[in-house]
């Protein structure tokens, strides 16, 4: 795996590049521009918070953080798995005419959406300090939920970057399922309202850790337990080596079928 980081890291410029290009692609024609990644959050934060605070009878301002420090590393996931399916594809003209580092590709999506995520953290906290929402000395754990999601994310994109190449209907298909993972995940709602016959179900969500890693310190003002920092350690970890291991023996026969 280190290999192929520093086959990306000398490569650096055109990685950086790519980010920037996808960045300005993003907003091309738009009046507001990159307000956009400020507005949207803001706008789902407000929307989401009034109804389903309503919903879970719950006091507007304490389900509006326990919301947003889930939806946000969510939000992060969501983007980077959905895009980094067609990474490869969209790609096809440097893949299969200049030599360039393939894994630039997905992680050029990770890299994109990481400045969303930071957008999204920061109004998380910029919202709990206006709730007033006390921020505990448990939010010392938040950088180590960061960096275990990013590892997460960063494998998965690569194994679904290299999926998307030989199966072009998994990006589609992702979408549905992430669409009802969402709904399965103690986002809009906390865990413990999930009836104890079916909760152990809920248990076995990839992203339950992740999130907890973010709701806990945050919104909850504990620290997560120690089951689910292994969980999620795992789980990255997993993810980093199979999603890398899946990528460097596929990417080969990327050019027979771009």
């Amino acid at each position: 795996m280190f290999s192929g980081i520093q086959q990306v890291f000398e490569f650096r410029e055109f990685f950086a590049q790519t980010v920037l290009q996808q960045l300005k692609a993003r907003y091309r024609s738009s009046v507001l521009g990159f307000l956009w990644t400020l507005l949207n959050p803001m706008l789902v934060f407000l929307t989401l918070s009034i109804i389903f605070s309503y919903i879970n009878h719950w006091d507007l301002k304490t389900f509006g953080v326990y919301f947003f420090s889930g939806y946000v590393p969510w939000t992060f996931f969501n983007s980077v798995t959905n895009s980094a399916a067609n990474a490869i594809v969209s790609n096809g003209l440097y893949v299969t005419r200049i030599y360039v580092p393939r894994l630039v590709f997905p992680l050029s999506v990770v890299a994109l959406n990481a400045v969303d995520f930071g957008v999204g953290l920061v109004i998380l906290f910029a919202m709990a300090l206006i709730l007033g929402t006390p921020l505990t000395a448990s939010c010392l754990m938040f950088p180590l939920g960061v960096i275990l999601l990013v590892a997460f994310v960063m494998g998965l994109s690569m194994l679904f970057a290299a999926t998307g190449v030989f199966l072009r209907d998994f990006q589609f298909l992702w979408g549905n399922l992430t669409f009802l993972l969402f709904f399965l995940s103690p986002i809009l709602y906390p865990l413990e309202r999930v009836s104890p016959g079916v909760r152990q179900y809920f248990v076995l969500n990839p992203m339950l850790p992740f999130l907890r890693l973010f709701q806990e310190p945050i919104a909850l003002g504990h620290a997560p337990s120690f089951d689910t920092i292994v969980r999620a350690i795992v789980l990255a970890a997993a993810s980093l080596a199979f999603g890398y291991s899946a990528f460097v023996r596929t990417e080969r026969r990327f050019y027979l079928y771009l």
